[in-house]
Formats: structure tokens, C-alpha cells, sequence
């Protein structure tokens, strides 16, 4: 599939560069408009394409190491940025030390996506959209990695939140002008988190979030 979808994208650049020919040679606004909406998609189509790259290596699917969380946060983020126009990462939180359990890339890479797609979604009808990354010491007995956005918040305390782990519960109401631009909906992406959490011996949580924040999640793990 992999390789099917780089053919895919090939064609979508020679599609692009010829639209961009017929737009410089006719003056056309209708197709400069054409090759804008063009390039966009490629964009969040390269994007896609390098967050599903792991599953195609053997070396990050496998569990080998436990890996910097720094690293996979910057890596998930990079890919994620044109997708998620408009928000601001804050990542200088995390320390540079701090390790992931043993675990493969493409675990720690699908759980960090998932909680990014909620937040996403829940800050789709706020004009303030920030992540927020902190991670503790490598030395703390519990380790974690907490995840903070200024979205819409939740309709219940943190510690009743469990619920929304549970595959198919949703909570997000998203207004009809931006439900075009959600991602997922289902109500699978923090149902996977947690899957892949316990098999990894971390745990997952709402926990109440930092002054300036609304939601917070929070990765734990034993040091």
C-alpha cells in the first residue's frame, strides 16, 4: 500500500506542476486557485504518508529500545504540522532524558497522533489553539508525559473521564461550519491510546490541566 501510495503522490506533484503551466501561460485565477487547493492537499497527503512510514519498517514496528520521547513527539509533530494549521506546539517541556518504556516507534508514534487528532478537534471551535507537551524527571519513581489544549474542555471531572477511553464514546460537538476539518470521530482514537498504553505497562489519564489550559492527558509509567 505503501508503495502504491508514493505513485499516488507523483502523480499528484506532475498534476500540480502542470496546473501551475496552465495558470502562469493563461493568467487564469480560477486555475491559480486550482493549484492552491492542489498543493494543500499534497501537503497534508505527505504528511499522512510519513506518520504511517513506521508500519513500513521492521525496525519501527519492533520494540528495541526505549526511545527519547522528545524524539517521537518532534517526529509525530513535523508530520502532523500541515494537517493542524494554525495551532502552536509548546514542546521545550519535555525533558531531553526522558525515555518511553520499551516499546517500538510506531506505538509511541500512534499514541501521541490520537491524542493530538482529540485535541484537534476539540479546539476546532476556539480561536486560541495550543498543545502543550511536559514530561517529568528521568529520575521520578512515575514518570509521564502530559499533553495539554486550549480547547472546549470537558463536561465532567478528570477522574470521570475514564468513560471516554472506551471504544465509540465521544464527547466533541464539533459546529457544522468545521466538522469538515475534524479528524476521526468515531470514537476509536483514545480507545487505541489506552490499548497500546497497557500493553506497555503505561497507564493513561485525564488529569486536571495546567493555569491556561482546558484538557489535559497524561501518559504514566513506572521509572
Amino acid at each position: 500500500m505503501n508503495h502504491e501510495l508514493s505513485n499516488d503522490a507523483l502523480l499528484l506533484k506532475e498534476l500540480a506542476e502542470l496546473l501551475l503551466r496552465v495558470a502562469e501561460s493563461e493568467a487564469s485565477p480560477e486555475a491559480q486557485k486550482a493549484v492552491k487547493i492542489l498543493e494543500d492537499y499534497r501537503n497534508r497527503f505527505e504528511a499522512y504518508r510519513r506518520l504511517f512510514s513506521p508500519l513500513a519498517d521492521s525496525e519501527e514496528r519492533e520494540a528495541v529500545q526505549r526511545l527519547s520521547a522528545q524524539a517521537v513527539v518532534s517526529q509525530v509533530v513535523r508530520a502532523l504540522r500541515p494537517r493542524l494549521s494554525g495551532v502552536v506546539f509548546q514542546q521545550s517541556s519535555i525533558p531531553r532524558d526522558l525515555r518511553f518504556p520499551l516499546g517500538a516507534f510506531a506505538e509511541w508514534s500512534a499514541i501521541v497522533q490520537n491524542i493530538l487528532f482529540n485535541a484537534w478537534n476539540a479546539m476546532l471551535d476556539t480561536d486560541r489553539r495550543i498543545v502543550k507537551f511536559e514530561g517529568s524527571t528521568s529520575t521520578a519513581r512515575r514518570q509521564y508525559l502530559r499533553v495539554s489544549d486550549t480547547g472546549v474542555g470537558l463536561t465532567m471531572p478528570p477522574e470521570d473521564a475514564i468513560i471516554l477511553f472506551e471504544a465509540f464514546e465521544r464527547q466533541a460537538s464539533i459546529s457544522s461550519a468545521n466538522r469538515s476539518i475534524a479528524i476521526g470521530g468515531q470514537g476509536l482514537g483514545l480507545a487505541i491510546v489506552r490499548m497500546i498504553a497497557l500493553s506497555r505497562n503505561a497507564e493513561v489519564a485525564f488529569v486536571n490541566p495546567p493555569p491556561g489550559f482546558s484538557t489535559s492527558i497524561q501518559l504514566s509509567w513506572k521509572g
